[in-house]
C-alpha cells in the first residue's frame, strides 16, 4: 500500500470533495519546512493569476491554506514530517471534475520543490 492510500484510508468521509498528495523527501523536517516555505512563495508568483484572497499559517510543521480559485474556495493543510509532505484539502464540489488534475500538479511541483 502506498502513503497516500494509506493516509486516504484514515481520513473521515468527506462532506465535500478532499484533495489528498503525499510525497516523499529526505531532507528531514527543519529543510523540508525550509524549502516548501520559499516553494510556497514561488508558487503565489507563478499562479497569482489564477488564484486570490490566498491565506497561510504555518503552526510548527503544519501550514494550514486557502485560496479563492475560479471565485471558490479551496482550504486544506500542508505537513512536513521527517520523510514525506502531504497535504489534504477540501473544494468545492463544482470543482471536483478537477480533483485528479490538481493532485497531480500539486504532486509534481512538491516534487520538484523537495528533489
Amino acid at each position: 500500500m502506498d502513503l497516500q492510500t494509506d493516509i486516504f484510508k484514515h481520513m473521515k468521509k468527506p462532506s465535500m470533495p478532499k484533495l489528498l498528495t503525499a510525497v516523499e523527501h529526505s531532507l528531514g523536517k527543519e529543510s523540508a519546512k525550509a524549502t516548501l516555505s520559499s516553494f510556497m512563495d514561488e508558487a503565489l508568483q507563478t499562479y497569482g493569476d489564477s488564484v486570490d484572497d490566498v491565506q497561510s499559517q504555518w503552526n510548527d510543521y503544519e501550514l494550514e491554506f486557502s485560496f479563492k480559485a475560479m471565485g471558490m474556495t479551496v482550504s486544506g493543510q500542508l505537513i512536513v514530517a521527517d520523510d514525506a509532505v502531504t497535504v489534504t484539502g477540501k473544494i468545492p464540489f463544482a470543482l471536483s471534475m478537477f480533483r485528479g488534475k490538481i493532485e497531480r500538479t500539486m504532486e509534481d511541483a512538491l516534487r520538484k520543490a523537495l528533489r
